[in-house]
C-alpha cells in the first residue's frame, strides 16, 4: 500500500496533466495515459481512515487487496454490464442496477452481517471478489479476508452503497446503507 504522501503527489500529477491538456490539446492525454500504464500505479481505494483503523487495531496491513489497473476495471464494468443488460458506457452503474436488478429489504443490522448475506444469496466464499466504490474505483480482494473483515470496510453510517462482484460465478450484490440488497441471478 502506499502512503498519503504519493497519493497526494500523484493527484497534483493529475491535475497538472489535466491543466496542461487544456492549453496544450489532446495529445497530452495520450501520452499521459501511456506513461500511466506504463507505471501501472495501483493504489489502494478503500478508503485511508478505514485501513488506519484496521492496522491501528489488528496491528497489520489490510491483507490482500489490491486496486484495479485501467483495463481490468475496464472488462469487469464490460463483464458487469453485459450480464445486466446495461449499455457498456453506462456512466451511472449504481442508479442503472437498483432500476434493474431485484431486491430485497432487509434491515440494517443484517447488512452487516456478510456471511449471512452470502449464505444467502449463494455467493462463493473463497477465491477473488471486487469491491466497487463507484464506477472509477475497484478493489480486487480475497473473498475470506472480506468476510473475516467486514467490519472494517462496510460503514454503513458513512457508505451509501457498495457492490461485491464474484466474476467467476457472475454474481453480484449492491448493498445499500437503508437495508436494500440488489441481487443478480
Amino acid at each position: 500500500m502506499y502512503s498519503g504522501d504519493i497519493r497526494e503527489n500523484i493527484t497534483m500529477y493529475l491535475i497538472s496533466i489535466i491543466l496542461w491538456k487544456t492549453q496544450k490539446g489532446k495529445g497530452v492525454v495520450v501520452a499521459f495515459l501511456g506513461q500511466f500504464r506504463l507505471l501501472n500505479l495501483k493504489i489502494n481505494i478503500m478508503e485511508k481512515f478505514k485501513l488506519d483503523i484496521y492496522e491501528k487495531e489488528i496491528g497489520r496491513t489490510f491483507p490482500k487487496i489490491e486496486a484495479l489497473d485501467i483495463n481490468d476495471k475496464n472488462e469487469a464494468l464490460k463483464k458487469i454490464c453485459k450480464h445486466i443488460g446495461l449499455p457498456k458506457d453506462n456512466v451511472d452503474l449504481f442508479i442503472e442496477l437498483e432500476n434493474k436488478l431485484p431486491n430485497i429489504d432487509f434491515n440494517e443490522e443484517f447488512t452487516f452481517d456478510i456471511k449471512l448475506i452470502f449464505k444467502e444469496f449463494s455467493f462463493e466464499e473463497t477465491g477473488d471478489i471486487l469491491i466497487i466504490w463507484d464506477i472509477d474505483n475497484i478493489d480486487k480482494v480475497d473473498t475470506k479476508a472480506l468476510l473475516d473483515n467486514w467490519n472494517y470496510i462496510w460503514y454503513g453510517s458513512s457508505d451509501d452503497a457498495i457492490i461485491l462482484y464474484q466474476k467467476e460465478q457472475n454474481k453480484l450484490l449492491l448493498i445499500t446503507h437503508y437495508g436494500r440488497i440488489f441481487y443478480s441471478k
